[in-house]
C-alpha cells in the first residue's frame, strides 16, 4: 500500500499518523512547503518518508490526499495533475475545490474526503464524496482505507459537504466551545471551578458517548434524565428557548464562509 500526503498541516498530518498507525507496513510519503513541518510530522514514524517536492509523491503513492490550503492547491493540481496515471486515486480535502474541475485536470479517480480530529483515534465519521468518473476498485480501495482511521465513510454529495462537514468535521470543536462556556458559567456560581467543571463535563460526554455507543438515541436519554416536573426538565426548557437559534446561526455564518471569493484558477481549454 502506497499512501501520498501533500500538505502536512493540523489535517494533512493528523492524516499522515493516523495512516501510518494503522497501516505500518504501507509506505507513506508526505511533502510540506515548509520542510520542518513534515519532518516534525514523520518523527519516530519508521514507514513515513518526507520527499522534495508534490511531484515526488504523485510518483511514489498509489492513493494521494491533497491536504493543502485552498489558494494553494490549484497550484498543485497544476503540478501533479497531468503526472497521475487512471491507475491512481487523487483525494481532496479542500471543500471548496468542485471534483467536477479536477477531473478535467487529471486522469486519475478523484474524490473528496472531509476527515475530523476524532480519525486520530481511530473513530467517528469521515465524510467521502466520489467524482462521478471513479473507478469502482478506486472507489473500494479508498473506502477500505477510510474504514481503517475511522468508525465508517458517509458518503454525501457536494451540495451535502457543508452542512455535514459542520456537524462532523467541525463538529468537536463546536461541542467543546459549547462546553468550555458552561464550564465557565457553572464556575460563576462560585461553587466550583472552571477546571473542576470542564474534568465533570468531560466524563460526563464520554458516559453519554458510550450510552449512545449502546443503542440510545438523544431522544431517549432526555426522556429517561428529564422526569416531569423534575429539575432536568426545567433546565431543558430553558435551552430550548435559546438554543435553536444559536445553531440556525451557526449553520448560517458557515455557509456564507468566503461568499463572493473568486477562484484562484480557471480551467483552460488544454486541461479539459
Amino acid at each position: 500500500m502506497r499512501i501520498g500526503i501533500i500538505g502536512t498541516g493540523n489535517i494533512g498530518g493528523m492524516l499522515s499518523k493516523a495512516f501510518a498507525t494503522a497501516h505500518p507496513d504501507a509506505h507513506i510519503t508526505i511533502y510540506n512547503r515548509t520542510r520542518s513541518k513534515a519532518d516534525r510530522v514523520a518523527e519516530g514514524l519508521s514507514n513515513v518518508q518526507v520527499a522534495l517536492s508534490a511531484a515526488d509523491v504523485a510518483n511514489a503513492s498509489d492513493t494521494i490526499f491533497l491536504c493543502t490550503k485552498p489558494a494553494d492547491g490549484w497550484a498543485v493540481l497544476d503540478d501533479i495533475g497531468p503526472r497521475l496515471e487512471s491507475t491512481q486515486t487523487l483525494v481532496t480535502t479542500i471543500s471548496s475545490i468542485p471534483l467536477s474541475e479536477i477531473e478535467h485536470m487529471t486522469n486519475a479517480s478523484v474524490a473528496k474526503v472531509i476527515p475530523s480530529i476524532v480519525q486520530s483515534v481511530q473513530s467517528g465519521v469521515i465524510l467521502v464524496t466520489c467524482g462521478p468518473t471513479i473507478k469502482q476498485d478506486a472507489r473500494n480501495r479508498l473506502y477500505q482505507l477510510l474504514t481503517s482511521i475511522a468508525s465508517y465513510p458517509y458518503e454525501v454529495t457536494e451540495s451535502q459537504v457543508r452542512v455535514c462537514s459542520d456537524l462532523c468535521s467541525c463538529g468537536p470543536a463546536f461541542l467543546s466551545e459549547m462546553l468550555v462556556h458552561w464550564a465557565d458559567a457553572a464556575a460563576m456560581t462560585g461553587q466550583i471551578s472552571a477546571d473542576e467543571a470542564q474534568l465533570l463535563l468531560s466524563n460526563t460526554v464520554i458516559g453519554l458517548a458510550n450510552l449512545l455507543k449502546s443503542g440510545k438515541t438523544f431522544a431517549e436519554v432526555i426522556t429517561h434524565v428529564a422526569v416531569p416536573g423534575g429539575v432536568t426538565e426545567t433546565g431543558i426548557l430553558a435551552l430550548r428557548q435559546d438554543t435553536p437559534a444559536v445553531f440556525q446561526n451557526l449553520h448560517q455564518a458557515t455557509r456564507h464562509h468566503g461568499h463572493g471569493r473568486q477562484p484562484n484558477h480557471a480551467v483552460s481549454e488544454s486541461e479539459k
